[in-house]
């Protein structure tokens, strides 16, 4: 993937050469899509857990995958939301 920003050394960022400002912005609207969806799914994890915790089935396997499948998609938004030249996030 080609960069469309470039970091100065005074910590700014700049249109890479030959990038337009639309470009820049269709890439920054298809980074807030796939955060919008893994949100959603970070969501959707949450509510199967609670179903299964209340079926009695905390044990299963099919919970076991849900919350793996939530911590999966916790680190990735982790990822996604962590700004330059700060910590990270604590964990969900």
């Amino acid at each position: 993937m080609e960069r469309l920003t470039r970091r100065g050394a005074d910590g700014g960022v700049t249109l890479a050469e030959g990038c337009t400002v639309s470009e820049a912005l269709e890439r920054l609207a298809g980074y807030e899509n796939v955060h919008a969806l893994l949100a959603e799914e970070y969501q959707q994890a949450e509510a199967r857990l609670a179903a299964l915790r209340g079926q009695g089935r905390a044990r299963s396997a099919g919970f076991q995958q849900a919350l793996a499948e939530k911590l999966r998609l916790a680190a990735l938004l982790e990822r996604l939301e962590k700004l330059p030249g700060e910590p990270p996030a604590p964990p969900l």
